[in-house]
């Protein structure tokens, strides 16, 4: 079975794996146009894996959002997967969150 790391590995090379991409790409923007538009963003921020292959689709999904009217910004966290730990630990309680928040930048 090809994972995701394989896949964005072949896309410099596999035209496939590269429209894999940029229809992700394509299809993220779609999605989330929806909810720009409801709430009015003004940023998204991404965390987790997704940030890792960022490269890979957000020329397709920037492209989308245009097609869309919508003039957005994307930001990618630098936690990547660490990022549901920490929102996770801020959200249990404060006084655990204070007592975790210096060991999570090393998981």
């Amino acid at each position: 079975m090809t994972g995701v790391k394989e896949i964005a590995d072949l896309s410099t090379e596999d035209l496939q794996a590269k429209e894999l991409f940029v229809d992700f790409g394509e299809k993220l923007a779609l999605l989330l146009s929806l909810w720009i538009k409801k709430f009015k963003v003004e940023t998204v921020v991404f965390g987790g894996n997704i940030s890792k292959a960022s490269n890979l689709f957000d020329g397709a999904m920037n492209e989308q959002f245009k097609k869309e009217g919508l003039d957005v910004e994307e930001e990618y966290s630098d936690l990547q997967e660490s990022a549901a730990f920490v929102g996770g630990a801020q959200l249990l309680d404060e006084e655990f969150w204070q007592s975790v928040k210096t060991q999570l930048q090393h998981m």
